[in-house]
């Protein structure tokens, strides 16, 4: 079978090209992003998906009626520990995994496919890795801050779930700029706003086409995990208790619901990634340009045709009888 043409990722692209081309790029290099999502995000997300199941379990367990006071002070001391340990692991998975499938983008635009591995991802990441976490802290401190809208009477709540939708499809290209163009966190978001003004909609429709093909085939691998937790939760009432194989039974779907989600997450990822080549091709032709100016240079390069004057002065070999040139006088 011939090998698939390299996308071309700078050009104008329809919803239904974007998500065609989101589904090439994965199939194409889904050994490098595969193996740099399990080797690099991979076992932060064990790590998150496991604590969650033990705060679930230790909810499972513990009865505040029959437990002494210290017991009650002690349990909740180790659960706030617990869950802090779980958010901050669950935050560093989610940052990875943004670094990672947006650097595995550009350096497929850089170099193709096949044109890098798992330790070029890491490279990328990593150097990008604290500037999409400060972003995302910032992003959600805003958000946070701007909750204060859900408690105005009336359309409060309302206001609050449209606003947060727009902006969020506003700075969707966001993590995109700052891993391809490299700007600032405060220019990053105008750029991003810059490039959605006009393509709102379209742009809307292809996360939310993507999210949904996610929360799709995310199903497949969370479902054997909330029929765990109904059935370890039905074995507590009975049992009073959680015993070994429930509990491995609960962590290990955790585990598989938490890996599966990280490779699916992929898929909106990599959407709102080549979305973002689209409206900056949409501003700004910036490929058109490009390869304008790689037909321009090919032609300076090549040698000038062949000049044959009407008079027959110059003609190739065989064509000066034609003008008389080639008899005698």
């Amino acid at each position: 079978m011939a090998a698939e043409p390299v996308i071309r990722l700078r050009q104008v692209r329809r919803g239904a090209d974007v998500l065609n081309d989101t589904f090439r790029l994965l199939r194409q290099n889904y050994a490098a992003v595969g193996k740099s999502l399990l080797f690099i995000v991979g076992p932060v997300v064990v790590l998150s998906s496991m604590s969650g199941a033990m705060i679930q379990l230790i909810g499972f367990t513990f009865s505040p009626d029959v437990a002494s006071q210290a017991e009650i002070i002690s349990s909740g001391v180790s659960l706030l520990v617990m869950v802090l340990v779980a958010v901050v692991l669950s935050l560093a998975a989610g940052v990875l995994a943004v670094a990672v499938v947006n650097g595995a983008v550009v350096l497929y635009q850089d170099r193709g496919p096949g044109g890098f591995d798992v330790r070029d991802v890491w490279m990328l990441a990593k150097a990008r890795f604290w500037k999409i976490l400060g972003t995302v802290l910032l992003l959600g401190l805003c958000f946070a801050v701007s909750l204060v809208i859900v408690f105005i009477p009336c359309l409060g709540g309302v206001g609050y779930l449209v606003g947060a939708v727009y902006f969020a499809v506003a700075l969707s290209p966001l993590f995109m700029v700052l891993v391809r163009e490299e700007v600032g966190i405060i220019d990053g978001m105008r750029r991003s706003r810059y490039l959605v003004k006009g393509h709102w909609w379209p742009t809307f429709g292809v996360l939310a086409v993507a999210g949904l093909i996610y929360l799709l085939m995310g199903t497949v691998f969370t479902l054997p995990y909330y029929v765990a937790l109904f059935v370890t939760g039905l074995h507590t009432v009975e049992a009073q208790s959680v015993s070994a194989v429930y509990s491995l039974l609960l962590v290990g779907t955790s585990v598989l619901a938490s890996v599966g989600s990280t490779l699916l997450y992929s898929i909106p990822l990599t959407a709102a990634s080549i979305q973002y080549f689209s409206l900056v091709e949409h501003k700004e032709r910036t490929g058109l340009l490009a390869q304008i100016e790689a037909l321009e240079a090919g032609a300076a390069e090549a040698p000038p045709p062949p000049f044959f004057p009407a008079d027959g002065f110059g003609a190739a070999p065989g064509e000066g009888a034609a003008y008389g040139g080639g008899q005698d006088a």
